[in-house]
């Protein structure tokens, strides 16, 4: 039979036994205990397998041990916080205080297939009406230190801190600290989309060092990779620095990749691509690093081969010392011959040597003249110790009627030896004017 008190009960113990017993029947269905209003609307219960439930009682959340539950209108009381544990330390800490603890144990033999979670944020927008102005955050972690000094700084402190352990004995498939999942439902539509966004500091004191992301050495696998991304463009807002590499990294790529590092070469940083085959590729040149024609490379690399921007080619060698492969640089040069005044069929006085210790390749010959041609045009040819270089005489530099430039159509013995001279000689003039103030122009590497 139920009893009604209108005044206060206390229950005074006088022993160390249990003060309170609230038993159930053996069918009970209904809560052992309803903590009501002053109108007998229940607002705390516990239920009768023992679960605490407060809020809004007739919000169903399964079988959860504690639920606090709120169905709110605008003209309901609007609370701040759906759960809310403060605590307060004052003097020295000598221990570890974990002040809010979730812990999830899967034990026994019986196996595990479906997804666990120990601790799952969610929040859900479902409103019509004007969103402009909304920011909606699942889960929001603040670290605030209030004191310290440059002598009596903290250690470290710390947003957000993911462990994950695999103990002694333990095999994981793969194994993530942490994983941001983004998902857009058909019909939907998403402006913009971060993995993961840092927003800019706000800062107005000293800061030593700001890092965007700062990851440490990884050595510890087979394979290790300090960031791996699959298809999409890096984009990237400043300068990057890259450690320069005193010798060749043993790794080689993965097909269809290259791996792109800096060495000094010569003296100054030069960028090298390597490709999954081992042959590594200079790709610029740096530090405005002045290359001569006699300059040589003696680096331990199979092959090489380049050409600049800056007229500069770099070729192997044949010449192999000491297990090195000898890389010559070679600057991409003009030699000129001229002839003054109005132009007529005759050969140039002059011989031009190659003096340089070392075979040069003839790339093109190039004419101009500061009086163009009518009537015919100006053919040039260049004999190389009185051998024409152009076999093929429809191969040689023409300027056309009425032009002012022209060029070679191709070289048919380029190799220009060391000690050999070069000559040059006018095979035709414009029939009509002549032309006049040629300039040849031989260019060579």
């Amino acid at each position: 039979m139920a009893q009604t008190f209108n005044q206060d009960v206390l229950i005074d113990g006088t022993t160390d036994t249990t003060q309170l017993r609230v038993q159930g029947s053996i069918t009970q269905t209904q809560p052992l205990q309803t903590w009501e209003d002053s109108a007998g609307n229940p607002q705390i219960q516990i239920a009768g397998n023992g679960n605490f439930q407060s809020g809004d009682l007739g919000i169903s959340l399964s079988a959860a041990l504690f639920t606090a539950s709120a169905n709110l209108t605008p003209t309901s009381p609007q609370p701040n916080r759906g759960f809310h544990s403060l605590g307060r330390f004052t003097g020295a800490l000598t221990t570890a205080i974990t002040w809010i603890v979730h812990e999830l144990e899967l034990l026994g033999h019986g196996g595990v297939n479906t997804l666990q979670t120990a601790l799952r944020v969610k929040l859900t927008n479902n409103n019509t009406g004007s969103l402009t102005d909304a920011e909606l955050i699942a889960a929001d972690f603040q670290a605030i230190n209030q004191q310290g000094a440059s002598e009596n700084a903290i250690k470290q402190i710390t947003g957000i801190h993911a462990i994950v352990n695999n103990a002694a004995g333990g095999y994981c498939g793969k194994t993530v600290a942490i994983e941001a999942v983004i998902e857009n439902a058909p019909s939907s539509a998403l402006e913009n989309v971060s993995g993961f966004e840092l927003s800019a500091p706000i800062i107005s004191g000293n800061v030593d060092y700001l890092y965007g992301l700062l990851i440490p050495d990884l050595n510890h696998a087979d394979n290790n990779y300090a960031l791996h991304t699959g298809s999409g463009i890096l984009h990237f807002g400043d300068i990057q620095e890259l450690t320069l590499q005193e010798t060749t990294p043993p790794r080689n790529p993965p097909s269809g990749f290259v791996s792109l590092y800096p060495m000094i070469l010569e003296g100054s940083p030069q960028l090298v691509a390597k490709t999954a085959d081992g042959l590594e590729h200079l790709i610029g040149l740096g530090g405005g690093h002045e290359v001569y024609v006699d300059d040589i490379l003696q680096i331990q690399r199979p092959k090489l081969n380049f050409i600049s921007d800056r007229g500069i080619r770099w070729t192997p060698t044949d010449d192999v010392t000491n297990g090195e492969t000898q890389i010559r640089a070679l600057s991409i040069q003009t030699a000129v011959f001229s002839f003054d005044g109005p132009l007529k069929i005759a050969a140039s006085p002059l011989r031009l040597y190659n003096k340089s210790g070392s075979t040069r390749v003839i790339e093109r010959v190039f004419l101009s003249v500061s009086t163009s041609p009518t009537g015919a045009t100006i053919i040039v040819d260049i004999h190389k110790d009185q051998t024409t270089i152009f076999t093929t005489q429809i191969h040689r530099p023409e300027i056309g009627i009425s032009d002012d430039t022209g060029e070679s159509v191709a070289i048919d013995t380029p190799d220009w030896l060391d000690g050999e001279y070069l000559e040059a000689t006018i095979d035709q003039i414009g029939s009509i004017v002549p032309g006049a103030d040629l300039c040849i122009h031989i260019i060579f590497s």
